[in-house]
């Protein structure tokens, strides 16, 4: 949006992350209510409360620095990353999980209860001020960074599906009950296409900013 001055971009980025804040605090308690400390082994969960918290940092630092001073970068990493986070749980749920249930999977996953400030408007939202209204962060190897999260989560949630101590909470992680590749494709796919997500995310910022 080149048509904004950075101080009307830093404006709309504060107002999109205050956004992000609000709902995500609904959902918090709709999700403590309804699954309390179990909450915590879903990937969902995970992002969506370490994206409030980076948003709560961003506010912090936002609006106690002038409009046109620039942020720290390790706050535009993680901004980077909660965005890639929340990202990859909206394509998960939206290409892997919803299709075998057809419009009632999208319908429960996406617009009931807590899923839909979630899996839906947080990411979006997220998307939305990364992409259009923050500054790119300049840390090389962020993608890789951005990646690291998502492979921690696989690795622990299959070791553990393994050792019989969870069971899912995704149907792509019942290794008991899926053929032995089905597991292994899952365990390739799922870290590579976070890292395909924080790739093109990255280059959207680039690209952004070099027309800038």
């Amino acid at each position: 949006m080149n048509f904004l001055t950075n101080r009307e971009k830093r404006l709309c980025a504060i107002l999109c992350n205050a956004v992000i804040v609000a709902l995500e605090a609904v959902a918090s308690i709709i999700s403590t209510i309804n699954g309390g400390w179990g909450q915590f082994q879903y990937y969902t969960q995970d992002s969506n409360y370490f994206a409030m918290a980076v948003s709560i940092l961003f506010l912090i630092f936002a609006v106690r620095r002038k409009k046109d001073e620039p942020l720290p970068d390790w706050l535009l990493v993680l901004r980077y990353i909660a965005t890639c986070l929340l990202s990859v749980t909206f394509l998960v749920i939206v290409f892997i999980l919803c299709p075998p249930y057809g419009w009632e999977g999208y319908r429960y996953a996406l617009l009931n209860d807590a899923q839909v400030f979630e899996h839906l408007l947080c990411p979006i939202l997220s998307f939305v001020s990364l992409l259009l209204f923050e500054d790119t962060p300049k840390q090389k190897g962020a993608a890789l960074l951005a990646t690291i999260p998502t492979f921690l989560y696989a690795a622990v949630a299959v070791s553990l599906n393994v050792a019989k101590i969870w069971h899912g909470p995704y149907p792509f992680l019942y290794v008991y009950e899926q053929a032995w590749w089905q597991s292994v494709l899952y365990a390739v796919i799922i870290p590579l296409g976070a890292y395909m997500v924080a790739f093109f995310l990255l280059f959207g910022l680039k690209k952004r900013k070099s027309r800038a």
